[in-house]
């Protein structure tokens, strides 16, 4: 089974400025799932850790590595301006 790092999902999901309700929807699965995957309480799928990593801007390594040796989170999060866009729009959908 592929590593996974759930801190590393809810912090992405955070700085993307998804909530958990609007990141399921943009996965098309329920909102129960992401808690379980945040809280370390399941594991996703390869192919689910690939919609996610996709969905947030950042490689699938990044959300399946434990240390810091992966990817450095700033430069992930400081390239991400075309998926804060579509955390925005999907903010705005949800108002």
């Amino acid at each position: 089974m592929d590593n996974w790092n759930p801190n590393r999902l809810r912090d992405t999901r955070v700085r993307r400025g998804y909530t958990q309700a609007a990141l399921a929807r943009a996965l098309d699965t329920h909102e129960r799932q992401i808690v379980r995957w945040e809280r370390g309480e399941s594991r996703p799928r390869p192919r689910a850790i690939v919609a996610l990593a996709k969905c947030l801007g950042v490689p699938a390594d990044y959300l399946r590595s434990a240390g810091g040796d992966a990817v450095s989170i700033e430069s992930i999060h400081d390239n991400g301006e075309k998926n804060s866009d579509a955390a925005e729009a999907s903010k705005r959908r949800e108002a």
